[in-house]
């Protein structure tokens, strides 16, 4: 089952890179689209509850290191999203082609026959 799933997955990959156009961008306007995509990236993000539990984590075995935690929490908090934001401007350009998305297209679709290959003669 695992390898017809990864064969259709590889064939809608190919069939996506060999017409680029269909991956063109779609006209984002409006703010609600990315405001509840932020929010459920936020909320919805299980990675950032275990961050959490394994700071407060070292927080409780570690006395006395709750500010110093908090404070290095905060400043890497201020440091990384700006960084993440500001470098997400620089390869903006060219992912913005359908024709990089083909190719993108094209390499998962490679994988996904590789996988499926190797899952279908490991039985």
């Amino acid at each position: 089952m695992g390898v017809a799933y990864l064969l259709w997955f590889a064939f809608t990959c190919f069939r996506d890179a060999r017409n680029p156009q269909s991956l063109a961008n779609e006209d984002v306007s409006g703010l609600y689209k990315p405001v509840i995509a932020a929010f459920i990236m936020t909320w919805a993000n299980p990675a950032a509850y275990i961050d959490s539990m394994i700071l407060g984590n070292v927080a409780a075995q570690t006395p006395g290191s709750a500010p110093a935690l908090l404070i290095g929490a905060m400043c890497a908090t201020l440091l990384w999203f700006p960084a993440l934001g500001l470098g997400a401007r620089v390869p903006s350009k060219p992912l913005s082609t359908p024709r990089f998305w083909s190719y993108i297209n094209l390499g998962i679709g490679i994988m996904m026959v590789a996988i499926a290959l190797k899952l279908a003669l490991s039985n």
